[in-house]
């Protein structure tokens, strides 16, 4: 009951309103830009770094979210409390019960700080996203969901486009992924007050830029597998190739 405790204070305070961040307040009608994400993803982290220390915060039934400090839109994203979280605060939970949560909120916390700076380094200072835009990057950007962020949301219908197009590039199931999340074509392209002829003209005289994109996708594909084999020298792995090696055949 402990760890499921600590798990109960993570969505309310962390994943809760991090996921109303990526969805919106439809209600209010406020959602926060692409280019943006970086004001609440490095508040987010500096709390991830303290409270890899210190996760006394987590564990006060007061305290409203990663992001109730910020002002702003940022109070549209709190989970509401409910009977689950006055559960949560029981006063029935022993010291006992209460340090075992401390302990897995810090070590699940940890992982959080690590994965944040692995996945969203691009909103982290230094990054492509990780500072104010110029309006020429926030009008570049502006038909870029947040639902690119969430990368794991993606692995499934990524597995069923892998095994429908079994020998397509990278750059393919990307490209068909992004269109079905962003609901490229029946929103973006229904929206442009075009008529038919000239949004598939509008569409082909972008066509010779795919090539270049092409091109970009294959080179980052290629930079992925090379820093993954050398993680993987580093940890001294054995990898499927070097045991299909020439020199380990007499």
């Amino acid at each position: 009951m402990a760890i499921t405790r600590g798990l109960g204070n993570l969505y309310y305070h962390v994943t809760g309103p991090f996921w109303s961040m990526l969805e919106g307040d439809e209600k209010s009608q406020i959602y926060v830009k692409y280019v943006d994400q970086y004001i609440y993803i490095q508040k987010m982290l500096a709390y991830f770094r303290q409270w890899s220390i210190d996760a006394a915060p987590l564990m006060s039934k007061d305290f409203n979210g990663v992001f109730c400090d910020m002002g702003g839109d940022a109070h549209n994203f709190v989970v509401l409390h409910d009977v689950v979280h006055e559960s949560l605060y029981s006063c029935e939970i022993t010291q006992s019960e209460s340090e075992i949560t401390m302990s897995v909120l810090q070590k699940l916390i940890e992982a959080f700080v690590l994965c944040t700076e692995r996945q969203l380094v691009d909103f982290l200072p230094g990054g492509m996203f990780g500072s104010a835009p110029s309006e020429e990057l926030r009008q570049e950007m502006k038909y870029c969901k947040l639902t690119n962020l969430v990368s794991e949301n993606e692995f499934v219908y990524f597995d069923l486009s892998k095994f429908r197009q079994r020998h397509a590039s990278l750059h393919f199931h990307s490209s068909v992924q992004m269109v079905k999340r962003n609901q490229t074509v029946t929103v973006w392209l229904a929206s442009k007050k075009l008529p038919s002829t000239k949004k598939t003209t509008e569409i082909g005289q972008n066509w010779p830029e795919t090539s270049e994109l092409r091109s970009k996708h294959f080179k980052a594909e290629q930079e992925v597998l090379r820093v993954t084999k050398l993680k993987l020298q580093e940890n001294k792995r054995i990898t499927w190739k070097d045991t299909m090696s020439p020199r380990t055949t007499l």
